[in-house]
């Protein structure tokens, strides 16, 4: 396990931010895809949320390899959950 991950796992806060600023981009993009240009608040909180059920699963994830692909898959079913 990398160190990045083990703080996670610790709810280390500086690992927390790291990143959160890491993902944001990613999960807001996701959002983005699926809420388009107009709901930019709507993206920011679905990227926040999906962040946060990551960090929720921290505990399954073997790798921060998997951080990324796993957070843009959880922003796309929220934003889709948004649209509803």
């Amino acid at each position: 396990m990398t160190p990045l991950m083990r703080a996670l796992r610790d709810n280390e806060p500086d690992a927390l931010e790291e990143a959160f600023k890491a993902l944001h981009p990613s999960a807001f993009d996701a959002a983005r895809q699926r809420l388009g240009d107009t709901f930019q608040d709507e993206c920011k909180d679905v990227a926040s949320e999906a962040i946060r059920r990551l960090f929720d699963r921290i505990g399954e994830l073997e790798s921060e390899h998997e951080l990324r692909p796993l957070v843009v898959v959880i922003a796309r079913y929220a934003a889709i959950d948004q649209l509803r």
